[in-house]
């Protein structure tokens, strides 16, 4: 609770200061400060909307933490998730708290976040997805036990993850945040990754990671050995062609 209160005096402090801004008509913060996820060395991700034409990032210490402030134009943010829609944007202004919004405008830019949020991302697992968790779990097969087994072994389980997320229609995030929200969503899944991730010895990991490998794929179609992506146009002749 003190390491909060600390955040929030330092929030306090750097928004009485640029509310004051004449081009600033809006502030939210967002990250580790709003999931309750604060650590020692947690920085602030603190989001200005404004009535600029330019996207700024700027660092900012007070008290020693460090404060990330992003600053853009209004239109920007929901160019962000109407266009754009990086789903790193997408799930850090859905989850905005609001500290100054004096004219009302960023109340819908983060309801706006929150419904495209829901709708999860609608990313659908490929071929190459699936290609690339084989050849992961095929290469870490014959190096389990050399000096690069548990560097694959990472991999391997990020990219089953990846897939999961995609299977279930999840948001990716970072891997921090990975255990809570699988927990959340699959209780069996998240403790299994956990306990994976907690385990020091190389060969019970993998074989714990085989075990939630057979949950996660459980349904999933395999790979056809011939697959191939869709052609599409050499990116270095679209201009030649055009």
């Amino acid at each position: 609770m003190m390491l909060k209160e600390k955040y929030k005096r330092v929030l306090n402090e750097f928004l009485d200061k640029e509310k004051n801004e004449e081009i600033v008509i809006g502030i939210f913060v967002s990250g580790s400060y709003v999931l309750d996820d604060l650590h020692a060395n947690s920085d602030l991700d603190v989001f200005m909307v404004t009535t600029d034409t330019y996207i700024q990032i700027a660092a900012n210490v007070i008290e020693g933490i460090e404060l990330e402030c992003c600053y853009k134009p209004l239109k920007q943010y929901y160019y962000d998730l109407n266009i754009t829609r990086n789903p790193v944007d997408i799930q850090r202004y859905a989850i905005g708290e609001i500290l100054y919004d004096p004219m009302g405008e960023v109340q819908p830019v983060i309801a706006r976040a929150n419904e495209i949020y829901i709708q999860g991302p609608n990313n659908k697992i490929n071929d190459s997805d699936l290609y690339h968790l084989s050849d992961l779990f095929l290469d870490l097969e014959d190096r389990i036990n050399s000096a690069y087994g548990r560097v694959l072994l990472v991999k391997a389980f990020e990219q089953l993850i990846k897939v999961y997320f995609k299977k279930e229609n999840l948001w990716e995030c970072k891997i921090s945040q990975c255990i809570a929200k699988l927990k959340a969503h699959h209780a069996e899944v998240g403790q299994l990754a956990e306990d994976l991730l907690m385990e020091q010895k190389l060969n019970n990991q993998y074989q714990k990671l085989l075990l939630l490998k057979e949950i996660i794929m459980s349904g999933v179609q395999p790979l056809d050995k011939l697959w191939k992506t869709p052609r599409i146009i050499a990116p270095a002749l679209k201009e030649e062609l055009n």
